[in-house]
């Protein structure tokens, strides 16, 4: 077994013990953040179940039912955080907790393949795979998320996932017209399988990051247009039950939260108790102070070591600590030594270009400045994503994978191999490890369970699943909606297998980051 080979099944063994205890550690009851309403999602489903009944209406808690007011209103199957991925067939077995358990194991696993593809791409070493694992894995976006009880938003997981494809898509050869329209097909059906978990945000944010690659990459536009339609059609089920009956839908006669028009603003301007603000902006400075506040705050999100008790922390989090952010930053030199050693491949410069376009999107106000606008053009359109914030991990993650290929320039190197630098090195990554591993054991559910008390709904996990009349409309279009979808994944597969085996006739050339 080779050394990256060790270092990839290691990783898979500890991020996978990790994770699951993560969630299961101390046998949590999820009433805390908001653990309450996922647990009881996922338990209408589990009643389901054991009941045969489709859950067209429910109810997550008692107190829902008997006061007529929901949570995501009662139309269970027209809810934009529904969670459909098919590991929910285990729920009449498992239970409600252990599934979560389940869920995440599977979710992990599932994206650690990916990940494992890239490693395997990029041709990394043992050193900068196990860098690589425990930045992509271990960071504090992930953890913070994880902690209050954003478990649909597993899809968060997936965006290296997301990068691989679109990073395939883009560097395929503009004459192999079956290798842009497979890569199109795989970005439709990563889509539709993150929006099967309930990522709803996670989809929005992709959506947007391939309408900013279209234009940046015009010649593959056709490729990503090609995603965007395939995802569309597979995600039928999803799409018309929550565009025409939902709590989102601007058609639907139900009554809507508030938050669902609202759009904060991004680093230096948050929302919640993160502290930013470190310079007055008050004065004839106002302007320049007002950058650097949002550049410490961006800064201080990659070292602060935040935990639940910061309202709203977790949004904002990059966390890999001081050695983590250490070794990033060599990697990042590293690349750019390779690079200049090299010749730097012809659409690095456009890819800067798309990373730097979602930093300032998600500094200050200008993304929510740039949202609220196309809502006002689109006026019903609901806030689907209402941190621009969020748009961060994009590059975060970009960078996270450019630093580990990055880190391979020193780790080769002659002189680096027959010195006290590989062991040091390893140190290092040692030290990054514990790091990360101490600041994701403070997320762990049990421990941000202490943090808030239990919510108002917590006292009564009743779930009930029953019928209203004159809801016929409704039921139609849930019934259609699903049977159009398997329609449309029927063909998905009839064409993707198509176009795989002309792709197959035809390889495409390898491409690297030195070389796309």
């Amino acid at each position: 077994m080779t050394a990256r080979r060790f270092v990839l099944w290691a990783g898979f063994a500890v991020g996978l013990t990790a994770w699951c205890a993560f969630i299961s550690w101390g046998s949590p009851d999820y009433r805390a953040f908001d653990w309450y309403a996922f647990h009881q999602q996922l338990d209408v489903i589990r009643l389901a179940f054991k009941e045969g009944r489709v859950p067209y209406h429910a109810s997550l808690f008692l107190e829902e039912f008997e006061s007529g007011k929901y949570w995501w209103g009662q139309r269970y199957l027209a809810n934009v955080y529904l969670v459909t991925t098919p590991d929910v067939v285990l729920l009449p077995l498992l239970g409600t907790k252990a599934f979560l358990v389940a869920h995440m194991a599977v979710m992990f696993a599932a994206a650690y393949g990916f990940l494992a593809r890239w490693v395997r791409d990029l041709n990394l070493t043992a050193l900068s795979a196990a860098a690589l694992i425990g930045l992509v894995f271990f960071n504090g976006a992930l953890a913070g998320r994880m902690g209050v009880g954003h478990l649909q938003l597993t899809g968060y997981f997936f965006i290296p996932a997301f990068l691989y494809v679109v990073w395939k898509l883009v560097t395929e050869p503009r004459s192999g017209w079956p290798h842009g329209l497979k890569r199109g097909l795989e970005l439709g059906c990563l889509l539709s399988f993150l929006l099967l978990q309930g990522s709803l945000h996670v989809v929005h944010q992709m959506v947007i990051a391939c309408l900013l690659l279209a234009l940046v990459f015009a010649r593959k536009a056709v490729w990503l247009a090609s995603g965007l339609a395939s995802f569309a059609l597979l995600s039928t089920w999803f799409i018309l039950p929550n565009v025409l009956y939902g709590s989102y839908s601007p058609f639907a006669d139900v009554e809507k939260p508030a938050y669902l028009r609202a759009v904060f603003c991004g680093y230096g301007r948050q929302s919640g108790g993160v502290p930013a603000f470190v310079f007055d902006e008050s004065g004839p400075l106002g302007p320049v102070m007002r950058g650097v506040n949002a550049a410490y705050h961006l800064g201080s999100s990659f070292v602060v070591p935040f935990n639940a008790g910061v309202d709203a922390s977790w949004e904002y989090s990059l966390f890999v600590g001081w050695p983590g952010a250490l070794i990033l930053l060599i990697g990042l030199w590293g690349a750019c030594l390779r690079w200049s050693e090299a010749g730097a491949p012809k659409r690095v410069w456009a890819w800067v270009s798309a990373a730097g376009v979602l930093c300032v999107y998600a500094i200050d106000c200008f993304g929510a400045r740039a949202y609220s606008a196309f809502q006002q053009m689109v006026f019903p359109l609901p806030a689907t994503d209402r941190l621009p914030s969020r748009m961060m991990l994009y590059p975060f993650f970009g960078a996270v994978l450019l630093g580990a290929w990055g880190l391979d320039r020193f780790v080769r190197a002659d002189r680096f191999v027959q010195s006290w630098r590989r062991p040091a090195a390893w140190i290092a990554i040692v030290a990054m490890l514990v790091v990360l591993l101490w600041h994701f054991h403070g997320w762990f559910v049990i421990e941000t369970q202490g943090l808030k008390p239990p919510d108002q709904y917590s006292p009564e996990f009743l779930t009930k699943i029953y019928d209203v009349a004159g809801d016929d409309g409704y039921k139609r279009t849930v019934f259609w909606s699903y049977g159009a979808s398997a329609a449309f994944f029927a063909a998905w597969v009839v064409l993707y297998v198509s176009v795989r085996r002309r792709t197959r006739a035809t390889p495409p050339p390898v491409r690297t980051f030195s070389s796309e």
